[in-house]
């Protein structure tokens, strides 16, 4: 039975490093990949690079951006918007498809906030 594994990307700088290990995946006989692309990679102030990904991958957007702005207050937003949306899609597919290992680069906040929304769901992950 094929392993399910799940990358979450939020900035094309990660991206660019989970790139080949997303390929490898992609093309394993033993894992079935589920590609879930977020953050600034839906914001048109960046380019909308998710469209860069979705031409070789099938992917899941989730969006916890509303507006860029560098206020304090715009974290909390961002934040409660990873606890709102990621967790629904996360449940939902890891009861559609178990959810083997999540995997995760970054050092920003909505990955942190990503990695406790995958601990109150009981999914391993990788940081």
């Amino acid at each position: 039975m094929k392993k399910n594994i799940c990358f979450v990307t939020t900035t094309r700088a990660e991206f660019g490093l989970l790139k080949p290990l997303v390929n490898l995946i992609k093309d394993s006989e033993k894992y079935n990949l589920t590609l879930i692309v977020s953050g600034t990679h839906l914001s048109e102030e960046f380019g909308n690079t998710y469209t860069e990904i979705e031409n070789n991958y099938d992917i899941l957007k989730i969006n916890i951006m509303d507006k860029l702005n560098k206020h304090a207050n715009a974290i909390n937003n961002i934040m409660s918007n990873v606890f709102n949306n990621f967790y629904s899609e996360l449940d939902k597919i890891n009861k559609q498809n178990k959810i083997d290992m999540l995997v995760l680069l970054g050092d920003r906040f909505e990955i942190l906030a990503i990695t406790q929304v995958a601990f109150i769901l009981g999914i391993k992950y990788v940081i």
